[in-house]
């Protein structure tokens, strides 16, 4: 207050302040915002949409913090959101509803749809708002009788099972823990009965109920519509298609990383989220996957959940990042290796190729028979889904590390396939001169990002020309990527190039919070007996001629030292000779004949000679044998080396595996648990975005409170009457957290969800604070 009025004392002295630039009084019913100039905006008390208007602006233009206009003007800060959201669209459609006239008197189809929702659970004003008419109107129609409307009626904690009570309920039954339902059961084993209906009961405490929140999406992405319509129906049997599809989902949003980890857990608990007396044991579980298994459907089902994922974003596509992901086996069946980087070792495994979108959310997933490389996938298998899921006419763009690198496969792609590329380059490249860089800086996708970069044109080996875009580093390293789209801005291209390393944290998320590394079973079928691989005979011979080619090297540097010694010591030998020649000569001036000299002569020539004739006897020998190894090494190996032109690159894996059984890791099960699990990724990505308003550092907090909620306890409660389950959540750590909550509760229950099996709407309630009121 004393900021603004220091400034200029024109501010009432019964006005609230907001911040160090805003503040508002009531008076003469209106509302005053002033600044230090003055009065800047003005609207009646009662206008509620100027208020909203001006609240929205001023959050919008941070001349209040929204905590302060939440706290100030008894509104929520998820609302002060939406009206700040609204003013940035031009606050039309909140105009354009209040131009609207609402209708005082109810007509018979009014009166229906008003009674509908009141049936449902919904309150007065919420029917109110979805007619268009006023609440009055409503409770005069109940008054008179032309709409029935009873209050809802409470059920008391003490009808509430507590946990203690269930536990001893589900310790005492005769045909197992948590075995109630015996007369269904045995129907199912007399295989008289389809699959058990889901029926609820109430009850108080039950742990992890918050899983619940999580259905409306999982339905809304297609669980039980395409599972049903893949699938059809298991055998007659108490747990049924429906039952094992939303088991499957609970599982891994739970953190139940495999079946045998539910023994580790209370079948009972599970089973009440499910509606049935108890979730299934490890054994029936397996079970009832293995039926899936069988039906051979797992890539259609598959198939179907990417193509409506596709169809609800189609904006996703633009940008489809891929890599592989290695999972390691470890039985004993005799399956293809190759190399997993984060063991460093080469060992049997099978590799996926995940294919995700702009949001780095998964669309689908290819599982190669043998490993095969980056470049065959994407050919064989990869562009051909892509084409079944975008328009034809439509060009998306792959993103993929080195491993992908190939031009003429870039050329082709983008004449064929209207497929574009971005990738890092591949090999070396001169550095570029550093005045060929300039800072940029650009908001992308909500981020800023600020780059130092350079670009320009380039033809690769085979004269296709690309787009190249360096970036410079701070320690100078320049970064190389290659693309063939030549319209789109650098620094997005940059942007997206980079943003790939989501997907390698979309990896790790999956290993530790999902387990895709577990292997679902180690049963194998039988491979494919005509496909081709490296032929081992050829790497034999290729392996035996390099070794022979090391010992050729090896034999020629002896040879060679050999032969420079030799030529030093003849060297050395006509050097000592011209020393005593000169020294002769210098002693007598001339050459004397006598007894002397000729004998001291002949005593050197004797001795130079002796040592030349034993040097003579140790080296010649030696650079002979060398010689001739030599040459019985390089025959063999010209024989080789023509062996080798000889034979095939690949062969048939049945050529080589002579009484062995060719098999590969069984992939229906796998499919169809990873497509699930893919699933629950995008459905807890769904509610990450969700709570978005109410975290200010949203990617370090935002999936451990959702995890949180999953685990949240609350209490389970059925009407019958009015034909729905209300669960009502137990309180979270803070104030923040129990905000989030009742928003994402209401955002739930304008899903309007039933529970597969049930004509029972889903109803969710956080717990009734002041501060969240």
């Amino acid at each position: 207050m004393n900021a603004l009025q220091l400034s200029l004392p024109l501010i009432p002295e019964n006005a609230i302040l907001l911040s160090d630039k805003l503040a508002f009084s009531s008076m003469n019913g209106f509302i005053q915002f002033f600044n230090a100039t003055g009065i800047i905006y003005r609207c009646l008390e009662n206008d509620k949409e100027s208020l909203r208007f001006a609240l929205g602006m001023f959050s919008e233009l941070k001349l209040a913090k929204t905590k302060d206009l939440s706290n100030n003007f008894g509104i929520s800060v998820s609302t002060i959101y939406r009206y700040k959201d609204r003013f940035n669209k031009g606050f039309n459609s909140a105009i354009h509803d209040c131009s609207k006239p609402r209708y005082t008197k109810l007509n018979n189809e009014k009166i229906k749809d008003a009674q509908k929702y009141l049936d449902n659970g919904f309150s007065i004003r919420f029917a109110a708002k979805n007619l268009n008419i006023s609440e009055g109107t409503i409770r005069y129609a109940i008054k008179m009788k032309r709409i029935n409307h009873s209050e809802p009626t409470t059920i008391s904690t003490k009808h509430l099972k507590p946990p203690s009570q269930r536990s001893k309920e589900d310790i005492q039954g005769d045909n197992g823990i948590g075995v109630k339902r015996h007369t269904e059961r045995a129907l199912a084993r007399m295989g008289r009965l389809k699959e058990a209906k889901p029926f609820f009961s109430a009850v108080d405490g039950l742990s992890r109920v918050g899983v619940l929140l999580s259905l409306p999406i999982l339905l809304s992405q297609g669980l039980i519509e395409v599972g049903e319509k893949v699938f059809g129906s298991l055998n007659p049997g108490f747990f049924g298609l429906r039952s094992v599809l939303i088991c499957i989902s609970f599982m891994s949003l739970l953190r139940i990383k495999n079946v045998e980890q539910l023994k580790e857990h209370s079948p009972g608990d599970l089973g009440l989220l499910l509606g049935l007396d108890r979730f299934p044991e490890a054994k029936t579980l397996r079970r009832k996957i293995d039926e899936i298994r069988k039906k051979g459907k797992a890539k259609e089902f598959s198939k179907l959940l990417s193509k409506r994922w596709s169809e609800d974003s189609p904006e996703a596509l633009g940008y489809l990042y891929i890599d592989g992901h290695v999972r390691a086996y470890n039985g004993k069946k005799k399956l293809p290796k190759t190399h997993i980087a984060r063991r460093r070792l080469c060992m049997p495994a099978t590799t996926d190729f995940w294919i995700n979108d702009s949001n780095s959310e998964p669309v689908f997933m290819i599982t190669t028979e043998a490993n095969d490389g980056m470049l065959t996938v994407i050919e064989n298998e990869i562009i051909p889904e892509i084409r079944r899921l975008v328009k034809t006419d439509r060009r998306v763009t792959l993103v993929f590390d080195r491993e992908g690198w190939s031009p003429n496969s870039f050329k082709s792609w983008d004449k064929n396939s209207h497929v574009d590329i971005l990738t890092y380059r591949k090999g070396n490249y001169d550095k570029w001169p550093l005045e060929n860089f300039i800072e940029v800086e650009k908001m992308i996708c909500g981020n800023r990002v600020k780059y130092s970069l350079g670009q320009r044109s380039i033809q690769l080996s085979n004269g296709f020309w690309v787009r190249e875009i360096r970036r410079l580093c701070e320690s100078g390293h320049q970064t190389s990527i290659i693309t063939t789209l030549q319209k789109q801005c650098y620094v997005e291209l940059a942007y997206r190039m980079f943003f790939r390393w989501s997907q390698e944290i979309y990896f790790k998320y999956m290993r530790q919070e999902y387990n895709i590394d577990h292997l679902y079973t180690y049963k194998t079928i039988s491979a494919d007996p005509n496909r081709l691989v490296p032929n081992p005979h050829k790497k034999a011979v290729r392996k035996e001629s390099n070794r022979i080619k090391s010992q050729i090297d090896k034999y020629m540097k002896e040879y060679g030292e050999l032969t420079l010694q030799q030529n030093e010591k003849s060297k050395s030998k006509s050097n000592v000779e011209s020393k005593v020649n000169s020294k002769d000569k210098s002693k007598y001036g001339r050459k004397i004949k006598g007894k002397n000299s000729s004998k001291s002569k002949g005593n050197v020539d004797s001795k130079t000679e002796n040592k030349s004739k034993k040097s003579k006897k140790s080296d010649e020998p030696d650079i002979i044998e060398i010689e001739k190894k030599i040459k019985e090494l390089q025959t063999k190996h010209n024989q080789l080396k023509e062996k080798i032109k000889g034979q095939p690159e690949k062969i048939k894996i049945g050529d080589i595996m002579n009484n062995e059984e060719i098999v590969m890791l069984e992939t229906e099960r796998k499919i169809t648990i990873d497509t699930i699990k893919m699933l629950c990724y995008r459905a807890e990505t769904e509610l990450f975005n969700l709570i978005y308003p109410f975290f200010s550092r949203q990617e370090d907090e935002g999936r451990a409170f959702i995890k949180s909620l999953f685990y949240l306890s609350g209490d389970l409660i059925p009407d019958e009457e009015r034909g729905r389950i209300l669960i009502r959540y137990h309180t979270l750590a803070n104030r923040r957290s129990n905000i989030a909550l009742k928003e994402v509760c209401r955002l739930m229950n304008d899903e309007k969800i039933k529970y597969p099996g049930t004509d029972k709407l889903l109803i969710y309630e956080s717990q009734k604070d002041e501060l969240t009121n």
